[in-house]
Formats: structure tokens, sequence, C-alpha cells
């Protein structure tokens, strides 16, 4: 089978209507394919951002992390606010210490989705890296926006300070003696 036949065989039996779940889609396109095809048809699929691209980089996730976590970083490029979304929640989930600060860092401060922006504030805490502060600092300070629940944006920057500031004073300080230790 060459790669547009084992196209076809995937978006055969992954799409909306599919009576099946998604791991049962897996299963089924896995019996069918062997697994350096399926590789290569998923990180095709991750190209195109819709029902086959979300499905594709989800299953990725389970099969070659590499190939997803890149895909996910692509995606941090993409025009679709709702691809940019779903990169950051697969880094969040997965990757969160391999994000790319600096894109991040962008994202956080330049992205017009409020929710893209939110997103992009979750990792910059949890990566804890100091060079988001600056532009934390101006999110809590400047950025007017909330997420999806209505929570401002400035409330999530600043617990994203408080998680860096709290990294760096640990990292900064040597772990005390135990007390049964002196």
């Amino acid at each position: 089978m060459d790669e547009l036949d084992a196209e076809r065989t995937v978006r055969s039996i992954v799409h909306r209507e599919s009576p099946y779940t998604s791991e049962m889609q897996l299963a089924l396109v896995s019996r069918r394919l062997d697994k350096a095809m399926l590789l290569r048809v998923l990180e095709k699929l991750t190209g195109d951002f819709g029902y086959e691209g979300i499905w594709a980089i989800h299953a990725l996730v389970g099969l070659d992390e590499q190939r997803a976590q890149q895909a996910a970083i692509r995606w941090l490029n993409h025009p679709d606010h709702n691809a940019r979304s779903i990169g950051l929640d697969i880094l969040l989930r997965h990757w969160v210490k391999d994000a790319p600060v600096d894109k991040v860092i962008d994202l956080a401060r330049n992205d017009p989705d409020e929710n893209v922006r939110y997103r992009s504030i979750l990792i910059l805490g949890e990566i804890g890296d100091e060079r988001a502060l600056e532009v934390l600092e101006w999110i809590k300070d400047n950025d007017e926006g909330e997420n999806w629940e209505g929570e401002p944006l400035k409330y999530t920057a600043e617990c994203a300070i408080c998680q860096i500031q709290q990294r760096l004073s640990s990292a900064a300080s040597p772990t005390p003696p135990p007390l049964w230790a002196g």
C-alpha cells in the first residue's frame, strides 16, 4: 500500500460521523497499516487543522512523542486560534518543560485570542523561566482579557509570576539539613 492509499484508508475510518471512538479508530487504522506508514500518514494529517488533524496529533502522542511534540509546536504558528490553543494544550499536558519559551512568551503578550494568551500564561508559570517575568508583569498591569470562564488574565499572570519567583527562590537557597541531622 502506498502513502496515498494509506491516507485514504485512514480518512475512511477517521471522520466526524464515525461510530467509533478515537481509540477504536486508532486500533482499526493500526491493524491495516504498518507502524512506519501509519506514522507518516499521521504526521501528514497534522498539517491540516480539522477533525483529522486533531485526531492525528492526539494519536501521535501515544505512538511517537517526538513527532507529536513537533506537530504541537508547529500548531503554535497556525493562523487559526483554535489550532494554537490545541497546540498549547498538548504541550501543557505532555511537554510543558520542553515548550519553546520565546514563542510562548510572544503568544502570551501578542496573540489576539484571549484563550491562547491564557494557556500561554499557564505554560510560562509551569516552565518557570525568568525570561517570562517581564511579559507577565506587563500582562498583570495591562491585559484586560479574560479566559473562557471570565477570569481576568491578569490574575493568571499573577499566579504565574508567583510560580516563577517561588521556583527561582528555591533554586537559589540550598535545602536546609533535616532537624535530626543537627
